[in-house]
């Protein structure tokens, strides 16, 4: 579900709406939101999920026991190979066997060669991955207690306004937040628009057309002129 679709709108919308709705029943609230987030990280994917709900209990369990435990180190341990193995599998496996590849041809018989797995990169796999893990760093570091509701941290971990596209949240600003008065304003609702429509304007009006410059220089760099070719990088730095 692309942010500038108007599938996107109308979901956005509903969610707006049951969030006031349901202002008066906090953990209501929590769920729907729960909800709609992973109803809109599965619009991509449904058994991707399954990484998200993995990667939330491993931590949410490791961070309970953290301050009970004489070697929390183990657990923090356990918790980077977790989630930075995920990673490691889903954004860099079929690089490094092509590496490895690359150097039997080099060294060694073809025979040697290992086969690329057949995987689809998770979006956002990058975002709530840290996101997890930096909850665990902070709990073994004392800068935050372990949150024994698992609802609060599940929706810490998968909120749907930044679980594909980031930003990265610590865990402390965000449960923050939801410690806090969840009452929106009008003042609230008007900054948050101006926002939303800056944030359309640079993704619609500069980004995408930016692209058309970009995009093609990339696909196929031969027989550019080097003045091509730089104003396709600059043309894809803005763009980012």
């Amino acid at each position: 579900m692309l942010f500038n679709s108007i599938h996107f709108l109308v979901f956005f919308l509903v969610v707006l709406a049951l969030n006031q709705a349901l202002s008066r029943w906090p953990t209501a609230q929590k769920l729907m939101l729960l909800g709609a987030s992973y109803y809109f990280y599965g619009q991509w994917e449904w058994h991707y999920l399954l990484l998200v709900w993995f990667s939330t209990l491993v931590d949410y369990a490791i961070a309970l026991r953290l301050p009970k435990t004489a070697r929390p180190r183990r657990l923090v341990v356990l918790s980077v190979i977790v989630n930075l193995g995920f990673l490691a599998v889903f954004k860099y496996a079929n690089w490094l066997i092509a590496t490895w590849n690359g150097g039997v041809d080099l060294l060694a018989s073809p025979a040697w060669h290992a086969t690329p797995i057949d995987l689809l990169l998770p979006v956002g796999i990058s975002f709530y991955t840290f996101q997890s893990l930096s909850y665990t760093i902070d709990v073994y570091r004392g800068v935050l207690p372990p949150r024994r509701n698992l609802l609060d941290y599940a929706l810490a971990v998968a909120f749907f306004p930044q679980i594909e596209a980031g930003p990265i949240v610590r865990a402390r600003e965000f449960l923050a937040e939801l410690d806090g008065d969840q009452r929106i304003g009008f003042g609230d609702v008007k900054y948050a628009l101006v926002l939303i429509a800056l944030g359309y304007a640079k993704k619609l009006v500069f980004a995408d057309n930016l692209a058309l410059v970009a995009d093609p220089v990339f696909d196929h760099p031969a027989g550019l002129s080097f003045a091509q070719t730089l104003l396709g990088v600059y043309a894809f730095a803005f763009q980012i």
